[in-house]
């Protein structure tokens, strides 16, 4: 397959889906900074609808200390902090206590948390659970995020944390706050730590070893670190060594013995700490939508509507708004989602569904999440009608990608674009 095939012909024009030799001899001119930069390495990973398994890997997992000798390399298996990928997972997590009955989403949070800065404004009624998984709560991010050390409650009483011109269920803005609120309203409900609920509804019956933190991610089996050519925080040096921006060790996450769930759910970052690999977060996805093994889906189908914004909130028991982007929820396919103000990344996020958004992609209409944190992007894709899923992590950057040409994926730099393409040729490479 050459690079202008894989970069954006149309289908009748595509060159035949790519043995794994052409595969990899195009990723690694991706790596070498055939998109404008160099990256340290890419994992891709596709389940066909037959459920078949695919994967691709090249480059490296982990630097030697001088950060210029690979000492472990990549593989479709290695488990990374996968960023915002995980809010997919935790809005998962918490429709398994929906079914449960142990949660509903149009429950208020000040009845879930208690009344509070934590739970609402000043003359704001109190925003829902669905509202915070469609980031329509209100609730914005500060400069830093939220200290591990501090309870929640305690840093969101330090400054306003809520829109005050944009109540709750007006406007879509997209805040990782959300997401730590809703991980301590999972272990409000519970009574247990966020990271041990998502094991025990989410990661253990998909048959994945992954976990919001290294203590459920089985730190002995394949681990990466992602990297950037510069230090944190500091100076790009696109020929100097890559250096780690996260992880250089798998670290458990601090908490105490005595830890009170639903004060520090930010210790498991619910919003960005799932550690998994590729190929795990493939398999992970196919379990919502079509089961592990002989287990049925992880989401009853009402469920999987709500995830995807595919039912109205009458139909879908309360699910609360799909955040619908200026394109419409006509486009969307979505009942009952009205057009609402707020920034959109430029249409990178239509219909915000929980945790997932709209993308037409190639003439296909799919479900996805794109993350980006210490050094690594990656996406997530699926189609909850084919069963199909695509995830793609590129593992660290050497300088500052130049933004895409490509109108129909707005927000993706070059590299993520080109990736993403190669992952959309993906076939028969185990």
């Amino acid at each position: 397959m050459g690079l202008s095939a894989c970069r954006g012909s149309s289908p009748a024009e595509q060159a035949p889906l790519t043995p794994r030799a052409a595969l990899e001899e195009h990723l690694q001119q991706v790596l070498a900074g055939a998109a404008g930069a160099e990256v340290s390495g890419i994992a891709l990973a596709r389940i066909a609808a037959d459920g078949e398994l695919h994967t691709a890997a090249v480059g490296c997992a982990r630097f030697a200390p001088d950060g210029r000798r690979c000492a472990h390399p990549l593989s479709p298996h290695t488990r990374f902090r996968v960023a915002s990928l995980s809010k997919l997972i935790t809005a998962v997590t918490v429709l398994r206590l929906v079914e449960a009955g142990r949660l509903r989403l149009d429950a208020p949070l000040a009845a879930l948390l208690g009344p509070g800065p934590a739970t609402s404004a000043a003359g704001q009624r109190s925003p829902t659970v669905a509202e915070l998984l469609a980031h329509t709560s209100s609730l914005r991010d500060a400069a830093e995020p939220v200290p591990a050390a501090t309870p929640l409650s305690e840093w969101m009483a330090l400054a306003p944390r809520f829109d005050l011109a944009h109540p709750p269920g007006t406007s879509f803005h997209y805040a990782n706050l959300n997401y730590v609120v809703a991980g301590a309203v999972v272990e409000k409900v519970t009574g247990q730590r966020f990271d041990v609920v998502a094991e025990r509804e989410v990661l253990t019956p998909a048959g994945v070893v992954a976990g919001y933190g290294w203590d459920g991610a089985g730190a002995a089996r394949p681990w990466g670190t992602p990297v950037r050519r510069r230090a944190i925080d500091g100076e790009w040096a696109p020929s100097g060594p890559w250096i780690a921006q996260v992880d250089a060790t798998p670290e458990a996450p601090a908490v105490p013995a005595d830890y009170v769930p639903g004060t520090r759910p930010q210790a498991f970052s619910p919003h960005g700490g799932l550690r998994i690999s590729a190929a795990d977060l493939a398999r992970l996805l196919r379990a919502v939508l079509r089961g592990h093994g002989a287990a049925p889906p992880l989401l009853l189908p009402s469920s999987l509507a709500m995830l995807v914004g595919a039912s109205g909130p009458a139909a879908a028991g309360a699910a609360g708004p799909v955040a619908a982007g200026p394109a419409g929820p006509a486009a969307a396919g979505s009942a009952g989602a009205a057009p609402l103000a707020g920034d959109f990344k430029g249409g990178l996020y239509r219909d915000y569904a929980l945790g997932n958004h709209r993308l037409e992609f190639d003439g296909r209409a799919l479900r996805a999440h794109f993350g980006d944190a210490y050094g690594l992007k990656g996406g997530a894709l699926f189609d909850p009608a084919s069963g199909e899923v695509w995830v793609y992590l590129i593992t660290g950057y050497g300088a500052p990608p130049p933004p895409s040409r490509d109108p129909t994926l707005p927000g993706l730099d070059a590299v993520e674009v080109m990736v993403l393409r190669a992952l959309w040729s993906l076939q028969g490479t185990r």
